[in-house]
């Protein structure tokens, strides 16, 4: 079980993260493009939103954990804490000022989903962490390490995009442009820094030789 804890948890939190990175740096675009311009005001709440997904690897795994060990009890708890704790966060964060809220409306209530979200999956997996005997600060600090590069890399492709053909002009082929690049870069990124995507090097050149294969197969 650690095992396969150790090979997927890192991959599929990575391959839902390079989605997510780019949604949220593109918000505003994608909020145009389904929405249209009265929908501009959303794209904060879109790119808050956008990481909500993220964690669901780790939550969905990390559940599947506590039930295959039958710590069913804990699973319990742990979710009717953050469940308790998520009603008075809600309140501060939408509630009106003249309530001792912040008044944050939509904006405050994706803070609150995408926060607990992220608190609550790593409790879970603390646990999970300490019962497979893995390191939970190394899978912590390999989801924060994997958010920021693959930020980087959309606000880089972005940035380059828009400002060679204008942020506005053409936004449906600006998004595909840029994530035409971003995709490029990241694959660049994984194939001389594989362990962004919990991959080895050994993975790596399995894959290229797969594909060659398949390409010589068809000529």
């Amino acid at each position: 079980m650690a095992i396969l804890f150790r090979r997927y948890i890192p991959l599929l939190y990575s391959i839902a993260a390079y989605f997510a990175c780019f949604i949220a740096v593109q918000a505003d675009k994608v909020t145009y493009i389904f929405g249209g311009t009265q929908f501009h005001q959303a794209s904060l709440v879109v790119a808050i939103m956008s990481f909500y997904p993220i964690h669901q690897t780790y939550g969905q795994l990390s559940g599947s954990v506590f039930y295959a060990t039958g710590q069913t009890g804990l699973y319990r708890n742990i979710g009717i804490v953050f469940i308790l704790a998520g009603i008075p966060i809600t309140f501060f964060l939408i509630a009106p000022v003249n309530m001792m809220g912040l008044d944050a409306g939509a904006t405050g209530l994706a803070v609150k989903m995408v926060l607990l979200q992220f608190l609550g999956v790593n409790v879970f997996f603390y646990f999970n962490a300490k019962y497979l005997k893995l390191s939970f600060f190394k899978y912590v600090a390999h989801q924060i390490a994997c958010i920021i590069c693959l930020l980087a890399i959309a606000v880089t492709a972005t940035t380059g995009v828009d400002r060679l053909l204008g942020s506005h002009a053409h936004v449906v082929f600006n998004f595909l442009l840029a994530g035409f690049v971003y995709s490029v870069m990241v694959i660049a990124i994984v194939y001389y820094i594989p362990a962004i995507f919990g991959l080895k090097r050994d993975d790596i050149h399995l894959v290229s030789q797969l594909i060659t294969a398949k390409v010589s197969k068809h000529k």
